[in-house]
């Protein structure tokens, strides 16, 4: 279950990975004032509209990644190994239903 607050962006990015898993969500505009309302509202938003993942997210291709940066429960954050930078990342994909890991070695003097 996830429950959360937060902004367009995030409940698109959270809908991409809920369809990739095949799951179930429903979210709603919550306008933190009357001018963000406004603009919405002026956008052609409907504000009062229980969402699906289907309106959040269209197609039946969809992908999700998340690459590590800090420890959490998915994924493991960026560690260095020497001359090695190791990355994790998940990627999820609806249209396969498959979730692959990724592990990355980078060379540091690249990226440092």
């Amino acid at each position: 279950m996830c429950v959360g607050v937060g902004g367009s962006p995030e409940g698109v990015i959270t809908a991409a990975a809920v369809k990739a898993l095949g799951g179930f969500m429903q979210g709603m505009l919550a306008p933190g004032d009357d001018e963000e309302r406004a603009r919405g509202i002026a956008a052609g938003l409907k504000m009062d509209t229980i969402l699906s993942v289907d309106d959040l997210v269209q197609g039946d291709n969809t992908f999700f990644v998340a690459t590590g940066v800090t420890d959490g429960g998915l994924v493991e954050g960026v560690r260095r190994k020497g001359p090695i930078i190791r990355t994790e990342s998940i990627v999820l994909r609806s249209k396969s239903g498959t979730v692959r890991r990724v592990i990355a070695d980078h060379l540091a003097e690249k990226w440092l």
